[in-house]
């Protein structure tokens, strides 16, 4: 007689820290309960992509806007196809076709356990940065110059992440590089020109 070989037990899905879905679960859960960083008590049951990306991308890996090497040219934003076939989030598409995303009770369950897990890591391995050195980052007084040729939609995504930040920024036209600082109308030795995986190899190849 054939001996029939034990079936193995299917593991339950379990996003891993810092990750895509474990950034979104938390976030949206934040949102959800009032209690991110922009949301000033209020809650909001539901996301929009960019809002999304911009609260969550602070806390994953990974990067939400461009495509990563290694991922099949996707940004770690494509996990929502994953985490909406595992019903742990829905689109919803609200007036004048504006896509919105909102856990739903799998999710709600999860998304809890991750922020819960989030602050025991937070709580057992202190941020680089307190709260209160977050309030007096720009004790300094950097700030940081974008050149205003650069691509538009970089520069809004850089003005939003220097809000957050608490850097001031400015637009000027720079004679070389994407980026520079300022402190104290000082400028800092340290330049920054912004290329593309393409752009780089073309770059390379010209000089070879």
């Amino acid at each position: 007689s054939s001996v029939r070989s034990p079936s193995r037990r299917r593991k339950d899905y379990c996003p891993v820290y810092a990750s895509g879905p474990f950034a979104i679960l938390c976030t949206l859960i934040e949102a959800q309960e009032g209690n991110h960083r922009r949301s000033n008590g209020r809650r909001q049951l539901s996301l929009t992509e960019n809002q999304l990306k911009r609260l969550a991308q602070p806390r994953c890996r990974a990067n939400f806007y461009d495509r990563q090497i290694g991922r099949g040219s996707r940004s770690a934003f494509a996990c929502m196809e994953e985490m909406a076939r595992r019903n742990l989030v829905r689109k919803e598409i609200i007036r004048e076709g504006e896509e919105r995303w909102a856990l739903l009770p799998n999710g709600e369950k999860m998304a809890k356990a991750c922020l819960a897990f989030e602050k025991a890591v937070n709580d057992t391995v202190p941020s680089f940065q307190s709260s209160t050195e977050k309030t007096n980052r720009n004790k300094d007084n950097i700030t940081l110059i974008i050149d205003n040729r650069e691509d538009m939609h970089f520069r809004e995504r850089i003005r939003l992440q220097a809000e957050d930040d608490m850097v001031l920024i400015e637009e000027r036209e720079l004679p070389a590089g994407d980026y520079l600082f300022l402190q104290e109308n000082t400028v800092i030795p340290l330049v920054i020109e912004r290329k593309s995986w393409s752009d780089l190899a073309d770059s390379v190849q010209s000089k070879g």
